[in-house]
């Protein structure tokens, strides 16, 4: 039931922001990477070569009543990825859950 889900490429990061608590992503930077609103993103325990926010949600082209959202909302132009990939990369079994680095 999760609406945006991200993910910094190692999933040491993730982030999950439903429209209807609000949006937490403020501002999207030139490189790709965002800022986010409470600076959980600075924490020291995030590789610092590892700063690119993922969305982990696809377009699905069936969901019409979307279409405008995935043309003008600037959520969908980060790239895209897998949440299996990661899952595979950080492997449960070996990381720890941080507090406010990871809410999944």
């Amino acid at each position: 039931n999760w609406y945006y889900t991200y993910s910094n490429y190692g999933g040491s990061y993730t982030f999950v922001e439903s429209p209807k608590l609000g949006y937490v992503i403020t501002k999207r930077t030139i490189n790709g990477s965002l800022s986010i609103s409470n600076n959980s993103f600075l924490m020291p325990s995030i590789p610092k070569n590892d700063t690119i926010i993922y969305r982990l949600f696809a377009i699905k082209p069936y969901k019409f009543w979307r279409w405008g959202e995935y043309l003008f909302n600037w959520r969908y132009s980060l790239p895209y990825l897998n949440w299996e990939d990661v899952v595979r990369r950080r492997g449960f079994d070996k990381l720890k859950k941080s507090k406010g680095g990871m809410q999944f």
